[in-house]
């Protein structure tokens, strides 16, 4: 997960082991389940609640993620190598495996046009379809 959603994990799950108050029978996990699941988390960078778990299912590691990025950007450091090697790993993706142009290159492209567009009287509207375009 990100860093700053790392931050903010324990005191939002916590939370809700605090207000529920339910039968332990019922609760889906407890303060002890947070506590272990904290050294399962790596860095996966991408957007802010991006996260990639490492389970231990019978001796076999299996790592999960969502999309992850190994591309810094203005907002977010690149996902984490894990300090270990999964069994098996499990990636949810967006783009799989399409190549895309440098960063840098699509930020110009895309802030050439909006210049061009106001200098020219008009307006311009982003329609953020994502979570990680709305960032």
């Amino acid at each position: 997960m990100t860093h700053a959603t790392k931050a903010i994990y324990k005191f939002l799950l916590s939370y809700y082991v605090k207000v529920s108050k339910v039968s332990i029978e019922i609760m889906l996990y407890d303060e002890q389940d947070i506590l272990r699941s904290m050294d399962k988390i790596e860095i996966s960078g991408h957007v802010l609640g991006a996260a990639m778990f490492m389970a231990d299912i019978a001796g076999v590691r299996v790592l999960y993620t969502g999309d992850y990025s190994r591309e810094e950007a203005c907002h977010l450091c690149a996902a984490e190598i894990p300090q270990f090697s999964p069994d098996i790993c499990i990636i949810e993706s967006t783009y799989g495996v399409q190549l895309h142009q440098p960063r840098n290159v699509r930020e110009k492209r895309f802030t050439d046009v909006i210049h061009s567009t106001i200098s020219q009287g008009g307006r311009v509207l982003i329609p953020a379809f994502a979570l990680g375009r709305a960032q």
